[in-house]
Order: structure tokens, then sequence, then C-alpha cells
């Protein structure tokens, strides 16, 4: 008999005589399978103490979970080494890594093509989402790169946090950078502690530090085309478009839309490039126009400095308000300032219903000094009547009438007023009063008997608050006795002084004394 050996090369079906595959198993019934239709791997409850080798690669296992190691099949991929779970799909990210020496000791998470590629697979603790997602880090630590390109170029770069498209995308080495929104830092290289929120936000700031923007485009131009430190430090841009036109700025505080906006386009190169430090400025386009250091604008529109709200210098130590300056509510208790100016050696007054003015301070020099006497004896008659003073010593504002005998104020104040009288020996009991008239109404008078033989001589003086135009004259009342008594004209002894000794202010008071520049307050 002649033996004849042969190797048989066949594929193994299951409940099928063609098989497809080298294995090929079929349910009992695809619509109503049996609970025993399907395949059993082996089952472990811990890995192997020793682990599989390239012999082994891509052999599978069931890990039940009475063990430490979490239930699930896992299979053995020797390029790590380790064993790798199985885990549900997650959309189309087919690259999603995480811990990949299986130490659990906190590396890094890793989804999207490219994303994390060149990691040291150490425990960075970084986070990767999206299409070459923190590509090119190596050691960097305690990075979150989520979305398109975002911290693409990072190496050694640590603490920083990059969402949205390209955020962050440029930086290799800076830290501690918070990038939220599309192209967010997108230059940023080696910059430290930058905050970014909002389409754009620092976009081509390459090396500035310390800057926080918030808003759209806010901040956008800061360091454009930077290639050393130009110490672009320690901006603060709030508001959309808020300081999008500088360039080299340092210690800047812009909130509010637009603010310290300007019209500088450093993407396509147009405008005014702006190059200023160390201003404060709040509202709606407050600054717009701005192009100096060290400056302070409250304004809610582009207004300039001679119309902005409130504008002002730190250098110069400048307060400005280009509006009503008011204390408390002039309503009520409180006063308004003038806004404009007054002349040269005026002061600033109240009128106490709460607005100031300036008012001329009357010189001393020109207040209202004149001396009045008779040229004639006048005989009194019964009854009350002027006394005719007819001339005068000196007048020196022309306010006494002679005519009329009678002295008229030019301006309101408080005058000094003094009168005497002398007359020809008298033997009478006749009551005299001398008394000084305002607008023709008695304001004080001096009244005594006579007695004996002699001469009659009264004299009276008040202070008399007059308004502007107010009329003063002297007069006398006698009784019928007395009526044919001679008033003399003697120089020193019928006489009519007046004096103007003080003018009304309203003067501002305070508590404590208060020093302006060119303006006195007199209490």
């Amino acid at each position: 008999m002649l033996l004849c050996p042969y190797l048989i090369f066949s594929q193994v079906g299951i409940k099928t005589t063609n098989p497809k595959a080298q294995l090929h198993i079929v349910a009992s019934d695809s619509l109503l399978p049996l609970n025993t239709d399907g395949l059993i791997i082996p089952r472990i409850d811990e890995f192997p103490a020793v682990n599989p080798t390239i012999a082994q690669d891509g052999m599978l296992a069931y890990v039940t979970g009475a063990g430490s190691v979490s239930s699930g099949f896992y299979y053995w991929q020797q390029s790590i080494p380790a064993w790798v779970p199985f885990v549900k799909k997650i959309d189309d990210l087919l690259d999603g890594k995480s811990d990949n020496d299986g130490t659990d000791n906190g590396s890094s998470i890793f989804l999207g093509i490219n994303s994390g590629a060149a990691d040291d697979a150490t425990d960075n603790k970084n986070i990767g989402i999206g299409f070459n997602s923190l590509e090119s880090n190596t050691s960097g630590e305690n990075n979150i790169g989520i979305g398109v390109n975002t911290l693409t170029n990072n190496t050694t770069g640590r603490n920083n946090t990059a969402v949205g498209s390209s955020a962050l995308r440029n930086n290799t080495t800076g830290e501690s950078n918070v990038a939220f929104g599309n192209l967010s830092l997108v230059k940023n290289i080696a910059g430290l502690n930058n905050v970014g929120f909002g389409n754009q936000t620092l976009r081509l700031n390459v090396y500035g530090n310390n800057n926080t923007a918030l808003g759209d485009y806010a901040g956008k131009s800061l360091d454009f085309d930077s290639v050393t430190t130009n110490n672009n430090d320690n901006n603060v841009f709030v508001g959309s478009g808020a300081g999008n036109s500088d360039v080299t700025a340092q210690q800047n505080v812009y909130i509010g839309s637009l603010a310290g906006g300007g019209d500088y386009d450093a993407v396509n190169v147009s405008g005014t490039a702006e190059n200023k430090s160390g201003n404060i400025f709040i509202g709606y386009r407050s600054g717009y126009d701005e192009t100096g250091s060290n400056k302070l604008y409250i304004e809610n529109s582009d207004n300039d400095s001679d119309n902005a709200l409130i504008y002002g210098e730190f250098d110069n130590n400048i307060l400005r308000t280009n509006g009503e300056l008011q204390i408390g509510n002039p309503s009520t208790t409180g006063y308004a300032f003038p806004t404009a100016d007054g002349t040269a050696n005026q002061i600033l007054v109240t009128d106490g219903n709460g607005q100031l003015s300036f008012q001329n301070n009357t010189p001393l020099s020109s207040f209202s000094l004149v001396r009045a006497r008779m040229t004639a004896s006048q005989t009194l008659v019964d009854g009350s009547q002027k006394l005719l003073f007819n001339t005068t010593d000196f007048d020196l504002n022309g306010e006494f009438d002679t005519a009329t005998n009678s002295f008229i104020a030019d301006n309101q104040g408080y005058y000094s007023i003094s009168a005497k009288f002398s007359t020809d020996t008298q033997t009478n009991t006749t009551t005299y009063t001398l008394g000084i008239y305002v607008n023709g109404a008695l304001y004080e008078s001096f009244t005594q008997n006579h007695s004996g033989s002699g001469r009659v001589t009264r004299q009276i003086y008040a202070i008399v608050e007059l308004s502007a135009n107010d009329t003063v004259y002297i007069g006398v009342d006698t009784t019928a006795t007395g009526a044919g008594t001679s008033v003399l004209n003697n120089n020193t002894r019928t006489t009519f002084t007046i004096e103007r000794i003080r003018q009304i202010i309203n003067f501002i008071k305070t508590k404590n004394p208060i020093h302006l520049n060119r303006i006195f307050f007199l209490f």
C-alpha cells in the first residue's frame, strides 16, 4: 500500500458549510438568537504577572472586574507595551490616547489628529482636544488646548489654557496664559500671564506680559511685529475693540467698547499705530483719538480733552471737568461751580440758591465816602423836615444829590452813617429829634428835650444795610414851640457823613480752609 501525505488548508465554519473567513460562526437565528449564541474568550480577574510578548500582539482577553482591573475587553499592544481597553466610539477621533504608559499617574489626554503627537508620554497632565492641539508639546505641563490648532507650537510652556480655533497657536515657551476665542493670543510666543476673552483678543501679542483683554478685538494690535521684548506689559482692555490701535503700550486701563480704539488696522496695515502708556480711559469710545500718555478720560463718546466730561494728566497732576461741577445737589443744600472763568481779581460767591459765580471784589479805595454840610442856616418849622445839606466837602463816587439833599447808594453794602446839628441859643423846653431816613422811612432816631438857655445839639450814628439806589437823608422833628429855631451852617457843628464799610457777598463757607489757584474764599 502506498501512502501519500498531503497538507490540507481550509476555513472553519460553525453552523455553516460556506465559511467566509478563517473562522466563521453563524448564530442559530439572527432575528431570534438564543442566549447561547456568542463567543466566549478567555476570562481573567487580573492581568498576567508576566507581560505578553510580540508573539501575543493583539491578543484578546476579558477582565471580569473581580480583581483590581476594571471590567471589559482588553487587547495587548506590544508597541506601548500595555493592555489597552476597548472603548466606546468617540465620534471620528480615532487617535485618542491617555496614560499610554499604564501607570495611572496623571498623564495627558489627547483627542484629535496630531493632538499631542510629540508628547513625551510622561505625567505632564495636559489635555488636547482638536486637530493639531498641543501637537509640538514635549515637556510642557498643565496645559489645556480645546479647538483646532490650539497651542499647536507649544513645546515647554506650562499652565496655559486655550479654547477656540488657533488660540495660543504659536505659543512655545509662554506660561500661565488664558485664551478664549478664535485667534485669541494666536501670535504669542513667550508672553506670560496674559488673559484674552473674545474673538481675536490680544491677537498679535508676541512677548507682552500681564495683559488682560475682554471683548472682540480688544488689544488686538498690541506688540504687533515685535521681534524682541518691548515691555508691552500690564495693560487692561475691557470692551469690544478697546485698545485696538495700541501697538506699543504699557500700564494702560481702557474700559468700554472702543475705548482708546483709534483707527489702526494692524492686519490690513492701515490707520495710525499708537504708542501709549499710563492711560485710563472709561466709557464708550473714551480717549478714542488720544495718542499721548498718562491721560485720564471719563466720557461716553470720542470727545477730545477739551470736551470730555472728565480729563486729567497723571504726570502733571491735572484733573479737569468740562461740565458743571456740583458739590451735593444744588436744588437742596449743594452748590454748582460756574463753567466759565471770571475776570482778573474777581472772587467766587454764591447766590444762596445753589449757584456760584465770579463777582467783582470791590477794593476799599472805591467804597463810598461822603461828607456833606449846609451853605446857609435853616429855620425849622413845626413837625418833621429834611435838613438841607446842599454841598459836600468830598464825595468819592458822586453819590450825594445836593438838589434833593440825599445820598443815593450806587452799590449794595453796609454803610456807616453819622449826622449832627446845632442851633442858635434857645430858651424853650421843646423836644428835638434827629433821625436817619432810608427811602423816606425813619430808620433810627435820637430824641431829647431842651432845657435852660443854650444851643440845641443832637448827634446820631447807625450802621445801615443798603441796596443799590436806596436813598438816605437826615431829618429833624420838633414841636410848635421850637418853630423858628435856626439850624446853624457851622462846618464843625452841622454835618452829614456816610461811608460804605463792607460789601454784601454770600461767601462760600466751609468747615476747613480751601486753597485753589487764583480763587480766594473770604470769610
